[in-house]
Formats: C-alpha cells, sequence, structure tokens
C-alpha cells in the first residue's frame, strides 16, 4: 500500500523526463531544425549529400535540466538513437556527426562548419570552462590538428579534442544503421557510449569517460545533434530518438518574462508544486518511517501477525542457509506483486526481456530505490519447481556480493506467486551475441569475459569461508553482459551451498542443461566444483569459436572437434570466423587449452579455478592431460549431452571402443621403435594402459546408465522427458 501511495504521488514529478520520436516531421514541435537540417521521409537530413561546408542540427525544442541547484541532485540520462552516414562511396568524405548537450543558449556558431561539426569554431575549439559542452563525435574526417591518426567516435568535453576515443570507419559502414546508447551515471560519474551494426553482420562497440556533469555544464542544458561537412561532404541522417532522465524541472526561457536576463528559472506556478512535494514528501517520509519499523517490507523487523511472519519468511527458512544477515548483508527487499505491476506496467509484453526455462523476465523500474531500473523475473504458476528455485536464489546470491555475480535486489512471494528481482543487464545474456543477432564481441571482450566469469567462479568455489557453492548450470544464457561487457553469471536457481568438508552434493534427479554438465553427473548425479568447472570449460570454447555445443562439426561434437585441431597443432583453426583477424593469437591458444583441460573426461585431471585464473592472467596455456576419443566416449558423451551419437558411417573406418589414444596432446606422435627407445616405449606402454582402465571405468559408467534409465522407462517421466536423446540411445543399445 504504501508503495503504491509512494508511486502515485511521485510519478507526475519525479518520473523521468521522457520523449521518444520514431518520425520526424515539420510540424513536431518537439524538435527544431537550424542550418541545412530539415525532415524527410521521417528521418532528418542533417546535410544533405550534395552541400558543402554546411551545418545542420536537430535539438529537443525544451532545455533539459542537468543538475539542481537547490538540492544537488544530478541526472541520470540514457539517450538511444539511429543514424546512417551516407559517403556516396566516396573514398574521401566528411565530417562527422555528433549528440551534444551544450548551454541553454547554445546557438551555432560562426564559422563552425567541417571539422568543428558546428559546436566551436577557431575561438573557442580548445578546452574552455566556459564552453560548458560535452559532446559524442562520430568523426568521419580525420584533422592533423586535433584528432587521432583514424576515423573514431570520441567523447568530448568542453573542446574539439576528444577526451577518449575508439576506432570507427565510416566508409566500411556506408549507408548502415549505428544504433546507439549513451548512458551517465551520477553515481559512477561514467558517461558510456555503445554502438551497433546489423549489417552485413553485427558488430558492437563501446567507450567510456569518467566526467562529472555538474562540473562541466550548465544546470539547464540543449541537447541534440549536429553535423557538418567542409570541403569534402556526405550525408548523415537521424532515424529515430528517445531520451531518458531522472530530473524534470519545468523550464521558462527569458523572452516569456520581460525584463529578466536569467538563462533560466521555474515558473511562478511552479513554486505550488514545489511545496505539495515538500509536504507530500514530509507525510510519505513518515509513513515510511513506521511501515519501516513495523517491518512491512523488510524479514524480521518487529511486529507482524503470526500468520504474515510465516509467510514471508517462508522462502528464507527453507533455504537452509545460514542467515543472510548474520553475515552483515541486508536482506533482499520485498516487494508486493502489486508494486512489481505497477513496476512493469502489468508484466506487459512490451516490458518482456526473455524467457527461461522457469518463467518469462520483465523490464521494469521500481519506485524504491528511486525510479531503479531492474529485471523481474517471474516465476511461472505451473512451474513445480518454482518454490524451490526462489530459496535456491536466496540461500545463495541473496548472500553473495561480487562485481562478476548478477545482484539479486529484491524478491516477492504472495499469494503462490514467486517473483525475483535482478539488477538489468543493458547487453543481454552472452549466448545472444555469440549464437544469435547481436554479435560479434570482439576478442578483447571475450577474454575479459572469460576472466570475470572465472573470477565468479573462484568466488562461489574458493571465497566463502567454510563453504562454497555450486553453481550448476553456467552457460552462456546466464552469463549477462552490462553496458561495457563484463560479464555477471546469474540463475543461481539450481546453486546449492555447501560444506567444506562435503565432496560434492547428490541430487535425486540430473539439474542442470544438457551439453554442459559433467559426463560423470549424469550417472553419479553428484554435483561437485569439478562438474562447475566441465560447464565452464564448455562455455569458455564456445567462446572462443563461437560454435554452439549442440552443434556438430564435421561428425564431431565441439569438445572432440577443438581436441583434435589441437592434436593437429591447428588450433586456430577454431577462431570464430566473425572475429576476422582481430584475435591475439597467444591469448585465443591460452583459453582454448584452459576450456579442454577443463573437459577432461575424468574430473581428477580437470583444473580447478585457480589454476585457471593463473593461466589467464599470465596468458601462460596449462599442459593438455591425456586425451582420448573412442566410439563408447563418443556415444556415451555425445548422448549425455544432448547431441546425437556418432555412430560410425557406411564406408567409414570404425575404431574399436577398447583402443584409444593416450598420447599427451602436446606430442601427437611419440611412437619411436621400441629397439630406439625401449625407455620411452615403457612409458607409453604404461600410458595405454591407464587409458584402458578409463575405458573401462566409461564402460561400467555407461552400462549404469544404461539400467537406471531404462528402468525408468515405465516410471520416471521426467526422466524420459528431460533426456530423449540419450534415453533413445540406451534402449537402443538395450535391444541388442
Amino acid at each position: 500500500m504504501v508503495f503504491n501511495m509512494f508511486y502515485l504521488t511521485f510519478t507526475p514529478f519525479a518520473s523521468s523526463l521522457y520523449f521518444k520520436i520514431s518520425s520526424f516531421t515539420s510540424n513536431n514541435n518537439q524538435i527544431l531544425y537550424r542550418g541545412s537540417a530539415a525532415p524527410s521521409s521521417g528521418a532528418v537530413q542533417l546535410n544533405p549529400v550534395n552541400y558543402v561546408c554546411q551545418v545542420g542540427q536537430a535539438i529537443y525544442a525544451d532545455r533539459v535540466q542537468m543538475w539542481d541547484s537547490s538540492s544537488g541532485k544530478v541526472a541520470d540520462f540514457t539517450t538511444r538513437f539511429s543514424f546512417t552516414i551516407d559517403t556516396d562511396d566516396q573514398a574521401n568524405y566528411g565530417d562527422g556527426f555528433a549528440f551534444f548537450l551544450g548551454p541553454a543558449d547554445f546557438q551555432i556558431p560562426p564559422n563552425s562548419a567541417g571539422s568543428f561539426l558546428g559546436l566551436y569554431n577557431l575561438s573557442n575549439y580548445r578546452e574552455s570552462s566556459q564552453n560548458h559542452m560535452i559532446h559524442v563525435e562520430f568523426d568521419s574526417f580525420v584533422d592533423t590538428d586535433w584528432d587521432p591518426s583514424y576515423e573514431h567516435v570520441g567523447i568530448n568535453k568542453n573542446s574539439i579534442f576528444s577526451a577518449n576515443t575508439t576506432a570507427w570507419s565510416a566508409g566500411n559502414h556506408s549507408v548502415d544503421v549505428a544504433d546507439v546508447t549513451i548512458s551517465y551515471s551520477s553515481q559512477t560519474m561514467l558517461l558510456i557510449v555503445s554502438w551497433t551494426y546489423n549489417n552485413p553482420t553485427p558488430e558492437t562497440s563501446s567507450v567510456s569517460y569518467h566526467v562529472d556533469i555538474k562540473e562541466v555544464l550548465t544546470e539547464w542544458v540543449t541537447i541534440g545533434f549536429s553535423a557538418g561537412t567542409g570541403n569534402l561532404k556526405e550525408k548523415n541522417t537521424l532515424l529515430s530518438w528517445e531520451f531518458d532522465s531522472s530530473l524534470n524541472g519545468i523550464w521558462r526561457s527569458p523572452e516569456e518574462r520581460p525584463g529578466v536576463s536569467t538563462a533560466g528559472y521555474l515558473v511562478p506556478g511552479a513554486i505550488g508544486v514545489i511545496i505539495g512535494m515538500v509536504i507530500a514528501t514530509i507525510i510519505i517520509g513518515i509513513l515510511l518511517f513506521i511501515f519501516f519499523k513495523k517491518g512491512c517490507w523488510i524479514k524480521g523487523k518487529g511486529r507482524r501477525t503470526k500468520k504474515s511472519t510465516q509467510e514471508k519468511n517462508k522462502l528464507i527458512k527453507k533455504s537452509s542457509s545460514a542467515d543472510i544477515e548474520s553475515e552483515g548483508r541486508s536482506a533482499p527487499l520485498k516487494y508486493s506483486y502489486s508494486d512489481l505491476l505497477l513496476a512493469t506496467n502489468g508484466f506487459s509484453h512490451k516490458n518482456k526481456l526473455g524467457a527461461g526455462g522457469s518463467g518469462d523476465v520483465y523490464k521494469g523500474r521500481l519506485p524504491i530505490p528511486f525510479l531503479q531500473e531492474v529485471a523481474v523475473k517471474k516465476i511461472s504458476d505451473d512451474s513445480t519447481q518454482g518454490e524451490n528455485e526462489c530459496a535456491a536464489e536466496v540461500a545463495t546470491i541473496g548472500k553473495l556480493k561480487h562485481p562478476n555475480l548478477v545482484e539479486l535486489v529484491g524478491l516477492c512471494e504472495e499469494q503462490g506467486k514467486f517473483l525475483l528481482i535482478y539488477e538489468i543487464m543493458p547487453n543481454g545474456s552472452l549466448d545472444s551475441y555469440l549464437f544469435g543477432n547481436k554479435g560479434p564481441l570482439g576478442w578483447s571482450n571475450r577474454y575479459k569475459i572469460v576472466q570475470g566469469l572465472a573470477s565468479a567462479l573462484h568466488h562461489l568455489h574458493e571465497e566463502q569461508g567454510e563453504t562454497y557453492v555450486i553453481h550448476r548450470d553456467i552457460k552462456p544464457s546466464n552469463v549477462m553482459l552490462d553496458l561495457e561487457f563484463n560479464p555477471k553469471l546469474g540463475d543461481f536457481g539450481l546453486a546449492r551451498l555447501k560444506d567444506s568438508n562435503e565432496q560434492g552434493s547428490k541430487t535425486t534427479k540430473v539439474a542442470g542443461t544438457l551439453g554442459y554438465f559433467a559426463p560423470e553427473y549424469v550417472t553419479s548425479r553428484k554435483a561437485s566444483k569439478a562438474t562447475d568447472m566441465y560447464s565452464f570449460g564448455v562455455t569458455v570454447l564456445e567462446i572462443g569459436s563461437g560454435r554452439s555445443v549442440a552443434n556438430q562439426i564435421s561428425d564431431m561434437d565441439l569438445i572432440e572437434w577443438v581436441t583434435h585441431l589441437y592434436r593437429e597443432k591447428q588450433l586456430l583453426l577454431t577462431v570464430d570466423e566473425r572475429l576476422s583477424h582481430d584475435v591475439n593469437e597467444k591469448q585465443y591458444n591460452c583459453l582454448m587449452t584452459v576450456g579442454l583441460s577443463c573437459t577432461h573426461p575424468d574430473p581428477s585431471k580437470r583444473l580447478i579455478i585457480e589454476e585457471v585464473i593463473h593461466a589467464l592472467k599470465h596468458v601462460i596455456p596449462p599442459k593438455v592431460p591425456v586425451y582420448f576419443f573412442s566410439k563408447l566416449r563418443c556415444e556415451f558423451l555425445q548422448n549425455a549431452n544432448g547431441l546425437s551419437a556418432c555412430y560410425k558411417k557406411s564406408g567409414q573406418t570404425s575404431v574399436s571402443p577398447l583402443i584409444a589414444s593416450p598420447i599427451t596432446l602436446y606430442d601427437p606422435n611419440p611412437r619411436l621403435p621400441l629397439l630406439v627407445n625401449l625407455n620411452r616405449q615403457i612409458n607409453v606402454l604404461i600410458q595405454w594402459l591407464g587409458a584402458l582402465l578409463a575405458q573401462l571405468q566409461y564402460r561400467r559408467n555407461f552400462v549404469a546408465a544404461k539400467g537406471k534409465i531404462v528402468t525408468a522407462k515405465g516410471r520416471d517421466k521426467e526422466m524420459r522427458d528431460k533426456f530423449p536423446p540419450l534415453m533413445s540411445m540406451l534402449i537402443a543399445n538395450g535391444r541388442r
């Protein structure tokens, strides 16, 4: 109830300034056109292609508040827009396109065409606090007086000299649509710019800069777009624009109040609004204080009815983990279902971010913390594991705090409904870049993602004191990416908190995702750090190769394919072809050998997470242990991982199920004549015997799995539904 009052009371005043323009017309009073800019076919032509030495601008008609001089608050804002640059297939073109925030009374400076982009001229192009300007430029012409030696995207402060840049080319993306997101956080003072091209292949890049906008910009600013041409030409077109800011004061220009020369102020009528807001704030503050004291929101805070206490604490108690607050951490906030209905616009389809195995995820804005943007996971009503997954999330991620783990900020358990509230990740999940249409990710981002994921896993396995956490479902779709493509591991619905003396956790049924759980887990159903490392290894191989474990390559699964090329010393043939030449070979070899070492079929030979971090940090590839592939292993592993069985094709030479290649991958052919090197042959023989014993162990595992699952055929529908490939293969083998 209090949330509803807060939401309804403050939405008209404190809800952010927001507008979205998907079509530009001459009668749209939200946009002012300056210079050569003009609306055309729903877009804005800033510089028609036949124009030289011209400036065109499209600006928001009202002034925008960036900070509040009375309260000291600074705006958080995000803007999204799409644009194209048409170079007309010319070898030389210019000069560029920019989004800017300038003084409230900003006008196009004289002689500001060309590389000045309509924002500066010779009198003020060097950095000066008097400019009060921040702009993001897509600079298509290299001016040696102030530009780097390449076309670039730059963030500029009070100057035509960019404070930070990254390479970019207008020529390579002529007429391609660029989708741009620019966001600023007043807490981190970080301005982040990311942009994506979808033609011919998806490509995403970003650049960021630390800046205090209160020190640079005036309280009220002009926002918009500016583009310029000099002796060269190009066609700059703005297609759409969306803007969202946490501050929304009421602006009135000096012309509307004769005799007043201030740059801008609040209209007199706003005084009553402010007084009303102050009174409402005081009243609601008192109510919030009372409700906090009585414990209406947060667990275990004083007087509640016994029934309410049992209902609200059900998840925390059911988790059977140590109490979150006993560890010095605050429990996630509890929200009512009606609060989340308001926050997500009634769980509207427009707010839907995606769907998972246990429910859908929606974007929302919570009134507390103040208008925080979040992702709300709504456990579906027919999910039999919904309550258990909520308990697991609260018991694990609710206690954890790490930069590479998704933060659980709240929850809701009401009338049989279960909802979990997370921090939102603007760039979505990793799988959408590896296997979807968002990518490709550059090599530096991929290596950073693997390092971050390893850091998260180290926190789970080694930094919990007398306990540790087994995630049990590490895969790209559970790795989320923030604006700078830092990874955050999420979805702890299958995670378990274990005592350090426990060697693993046995479950009544297999949990996880086909293709990512370790082979021994199928029969033993025992999750451990080693099974997490296997899932991590598969994910690493997918990140490097850009290939999904669900797809076969030349009749081989992903692990076998990478191993084969590694043994042939042709590991670079596994590079994701979308990366082109953007690969550090030393890092790539290190990353892929880490992946192979983590997916060894023998859990005792897999790397532990500390070894992984050391290898990645120092770019030292680990030595891959003895590896082998046979028909038996192929049948067992591929079916256990949800892939099709790799039976020999007609006319294809078969592999004996008991003959394995035990040769260390660093030496693909050590078999020398016995009389030449007897000592080495003895070592090879020992390796062969070890491999034979391992193969026999796999045969026992295979037979055990066959017996368990065939027995379950008539009574365990869930097992049959979950593992149809393994079932069909085992049943087929059982008939032979």
